[in-house]
């Protein structure tokens, strides 16, 4: 199916004048829809049912709609052909069937109160404002394609405020928008035609924050039900396309943590064994290589998103199996996604990563990753019992990342629970600016890192406490991002935890139950920021370590490396032949000890000496390190 046009933006009616006061007719407004569009015959339509085509993620498809015109439960299927995916909402609870046909609730606070709207949208609550109570608030008329369109702001009780575009002359919706966490989710009405005493719309269009996430949906049937089918509002069932082989209740197989994210090693389709980052955020991923290595037949052209600002494009390829010891997912699709060597290449001598797994694996098991035994365990949901003494964190999710509460020095917030996170926590931009993080601290160190989408920059601080499942991690160095796109730019969340705070537990999800436990690990090593002050560095065409930037006033700062320079050694050892965690590793040894460098500077070069320190030390505050106390 060829993409639609969307309807051209918006322009204010006649240059400076003020906007009209559509607020006073807002009731009205909707009266004369409800009477053009059906009048009391919607009193009768109790479920309206449409089937059609689609087209999204580059794939033609076909889609069915059912809704519920009493309560404005949804139930909305999306079928590729290669991908299918379900999502059934209520104002009650919503439920995602992913690509993969796992399941699992969406149930953050932002994502009941767009479910609530989303409810009072479909059964058409504005028709009734006296008994399905809202507020409304008058926006100023626009112009569109000459024609005029009138604005009306409606916030549902428990819900988000939503946006609504009424064609007065037609008396029809022709749009709605909502504020998302990280972007506003628009949907266009068109076509519309009558059908059994209803007008109605035969195409819809939903767009996202790429062109390339549009979603397009052309009715070719509408049916309307006297009663309500509840069996078509129903929860998806649970997956059934997972097993243990061995008829055992679990199966566990040792993990590689050297770069911080845990990495397993797994079987697609009989070949490996393959490494893949495992991500609780992220989905059943191949990189482009290792998908044409398998000899998989790539569909479709959407695009994926991340922590990054970006976008990258992403296509399907159906597996017959994937196994994780004897843990084995059958029949399924996985992202294929171009990432670059800055992802796969894990060092001399190392296997490249062939991707991440993800939601279709923590849906189906309770996933337990020990840190410090550098092992996972996959096990059935029905047989899993939590441990004695383990702290229980209900688990939440707006999509697919799991959330849980935590507090940023006494603020409280949801934040992101990422195994894919190799390292520091994050505090999201709205977060510190609410709670005047970034007035409290110094400037801070500047950082990059990278994610799915592209690069982000942040300031790093040494955060006085943040407390996580009944521990405070006190002086843990965390990133402040503040940007305008991407996951890590969301609105709802305060910010994301990885690596260094999840290492100090060993930790089981149950996304079936909603839960995590976490069990203390007293022995596992704290954090440790650069002791050398490297905080950024590239590789030259040789493979040497090119120097980027460093954290002010650190041991590398005071030495005088300058961008661009080639640092040919380190203690001796030639710079191409050390990985990323060797480097890693050399930056945070004991202080007080030395790391010897040779630099190339514009052809000459010098040797330089740095002795190890604790840096981005709290001015007044001792010790400068990490450390942890039980929460009170």
């Amino acid at each position: 199916m060829p993409v639609l046009p969307l309807l051209a933006a918006a322009a204010f009616i006649g240059a400076g004048a003020s906007p009209p006061p559509a607020c006073a007719s807002a009731r009205a407004l909707f009266a004369g829809v409800r009477a053009h569009t059906g009048g009391k015959a919607w009193d009768t339509a109790k479920e309206l049912v449409a089937d059609g085509t689609g087209y999204g993620e580059g794939l033609p498809g076909r889609t069915h709609l059912a809704i519920d015109l009493t309560s404005g439960a949804t139930a909305t299927t999306d079928d590729l052909g290669i991908a299918q995916q379900r999502i059934i909402s209520s104002a009650g609870e919503t439920w995602k069937q992913d690509v993969t046909q796992g399941v699992h609730r969406l149930d953050a606070p932002d994502a009941r109160a767009k479910a609530r709207t989303d409810a009072y949208l479909a059964r058409r609550g504005y028709f009734r404002p006296a008994t399905d109570p809202a507020s409304f608030a008058c926006l100023g008329d626009v112009v569109e394609d000459g024609r005029a369109l009138r604005r009306v702001r409606i916030t549902p009780r428990g819900g988000r405020a939503v946006t609504v575009w009424v064609d007065p002359a037609a008396y029809v919706v022709v749009r709605t928008q909502q504020q998302a966490p990280t972007h506003l989710e628009t949907v266009h009405y068109g076509a519309y035609r009558a059908t059994a005493g209803l007008l109605l719309p035969y195409e819809i269009i939903e767009t996202g924050s790429a062109p390339e996430e549009t979603v397009l949906r052309s009715i070719h049937a509408y049916r309307l039900l006297a009663a309500a089918n509840p069996g078509d509002f129903a929860r998806p069932p649970d997956s059934a396309n997972q097993r243990i082989t061995t008829g055992a209740a679990f199966t566990q197989v040792p993990t590689d943590d050297g770069s911080g994210a845990p990495v397993v090693e797994a079987y697609v389709d009989g070949h490996g064994p393959l490494p893949f980052i495992l991500d609780t955020g992220g989905h059943a991923i191949l990189t482009a290589g290792a998908a044409k290595q398998l000899g998989l037949l790539a569909k479709g052209g959407g695009v994926s998103g991340g922590a990054g600002e970006g976008t990258i494009s992403e296509q399907f390829a159906r597996v017959r199996s994937l196994r994780i010891g004897d843990a084995e997912i059958s029949d399924f699709p996985m992202f294929v996604i171009p990432y670059g060597p800055e992802f796969s290449n894990r060092g001399p001598g190392k296997t490249p990563l062939a991707g991440i797994l993800g939601l279709e694996v923590f849906e189906r098991f309770a996933v337990t990753i020990d840190y410090g035994r550098h092992t996972l365990r996959l096990q059935t949901p029905q047989s899993y019992v939590p441990a004695a003494g383990d702290v229980v964190v209900p688990l939440l999710f707006q999509d697919d990342m799991p959330l849980a509460y935590a507090s940023a020095d006494g603020a409280r917030g949801l934040f992101g629970v990422d195994t894919g996170n190799s390292g520091r926590p994050f505090l999201f931009g709205d977060f510190v600016r609410h709670h005047g993080s970034l007035q409290r601290y110094d400037a801070g160190a500047a950082s990059q890192s990278f994610g799915t989408g592209g690069s982000v920059s942040s300031t790093s601080h040494r955060l006085r406490d943040l407390e996580f499942g009944g521990l405070v991690m006190h002086k843990f160095v965390t990133d402040f991002v503040v940007q305008q796109k991407g996951s890590f730019s969301s609105r709802t969340e305060a910010g994301n935890i990885g690596h260094d705070v999840l290492s100090q537990f060993t930790l089981t999800t149950d996304y079936r139950r909603g839960r995590m436990y976490l069990h203390r690990e007293p022995g596992a090593p704290l954090p440790v920021y650069t002791r050398t002050g490297f905080a950024g560095a590239s590789r030259d065409k040789q493979g040497r370590i090119v120097f980027g930037s460093a954290v002010p006033g650190s041991p590398v700062a005071e030495a005088g490396l300058v961008k661009g320079d080639v640092i040919l050694t380190l203690d001796g050892i030639p710079s191409q032949s050390i990985t990323p965690a060797q480097l890693f590793a050399l930056s945070r040894r004991e202080v007080g000890t030395t790391l010897r460098l040779t630099v190339q500077h514009e052809g000459e070069q010098r040797e330089v000496t740095l002795i190890r320190r604790e840096l981005l030390c709290n001015a007044g505050a001792q010790p400068c390190g990490a450390w942890i106390s039980a929460a009170r």
